[in-house]
């Protein structure tokens, strides 16, 4: 895990988005989908929008299609562009390195993942990761429009590797001239790592142990990053995630509420149903019934 020092952790992104950019950016450029018919087990889903490449070796992802799932493979110099909402789900099966952006409101978000086999068991752990403020502008408003808006599953048009080109450009733009956000060293990086636990693994029952376990941290020290970042107790901080994953999926009429709360993590129906009442005050299907839907 995040064992080297923190400037060069941090810096790794960085060179990363510089070495994208001067190989000649992405020639290929594939895309997540609005379906969620099928949802595997173990996905990622974040309300941002979302750009993954590959630095070295093959990735396999599973995403939603037009058709139902299908399965995509990135090298170097292909992306996968998810947009908010939409699903993906990393199956390594061999060594890589990959690049991604998550593009929030109020931050850009960078990180590098690698695939590891430990016990003939083939997983991904976080290397590196940085943040910096977010992209804003005229520009980034119409690149995101434009990649929000996809006119085919697979290989895309010429203007939309175009607009997702200029995208890494305005990133390499934003990690040349901007100021890191955080300062919290190895600390920081720990906390960011056990948050990118959570969102790929929300859906399956979660303790500290375990996550501590997985990123080789005390569990008291997991707590205290939480408390410390996010000012949340560690229950709390999951409690919030599912709801918020929770929100995300009651806006598709295609899942139940069954569907929803077993993609969360919650242990039944029912158990979520009480308590998202307890949250909102009433149901989650008077949340979708006062709800416009596509």
């Amino acid at each position: 895990m995040l064992t080297q020092g923190s400037v060069m952790i941090r810096s790794l992104p960085i060179k990363a988005v510089q070495d994208v950019v001067n190989q000649g950016g992405l020639t290929h450029l594939q895309y997540a989908r609005a379906s969620r018919s099928g949802i595997p087990d173990n996905v990622s889903i974040i309300n941002a929008p979302r750009l993954l490449t590959t630095l070295c070796g093959s990735a396999t992802f599973q995403l939603s299609g037009s058709d139902g799932i299908r399965t995509v493979t990135l090298k170097p110099g292909k992306g996968l562009y998810v947009p908010a909402t939409y699903w993906v789900k990393a199956v390594p099966s061999r060594p890589y390195k990959t690049l991604g952006f998550i593009f929030h409101p109020d931050l850009t978000r960078l990180y590098i993942m690698e695939s590891i086999c430990e016990q003939d068991d083939w997983h991904t752990t976080m290397l590196a990761a940085d943040e910096r403020t977010a992209l804003t502008g005229q520009l980034s408003g119409s690149l995101f429009e434009l990649l929000n808006k996809p006119e085919h599953d697979s290989v895309s048009s010429l203007r939309e590797r175009a607009a997702a080109n200029l995208l890494l450009t305005e990133c390499l733009r934003l990690v040349q001239t901007d100021d890191i956000i955080q300062a919290g060293g190895k600390a920081w990086q720990h906390w960011q790592a056990a948050r990118h636990y959570v969102d790929e693994h929300l859906q399956e029952p979660l303790d500290r142990q375990r996550i501590a376990s997985a990123l080789r941290l005390h569990p008291n020290h997991l707590s205290r990053l939480f408390k410390s970042f996010d000012n949340l107790s560690f229950s709390q901080y999951i409690a919030q995630a599912r709801m918020n994953r929770a929100e995300l999926l009651l806006a598709d009429v295609a899942l139940n509420i069954n569907d929803v709360a077993y993609l969360c993590g919650f242990s039944s129906p029912n158990y979520f149903i009480r308590l998202y009442r307890r949250t909102h005050g009433y149901p989650p299907g008077r949340h979708r019934s006062s709800k416009s839907f596509r």
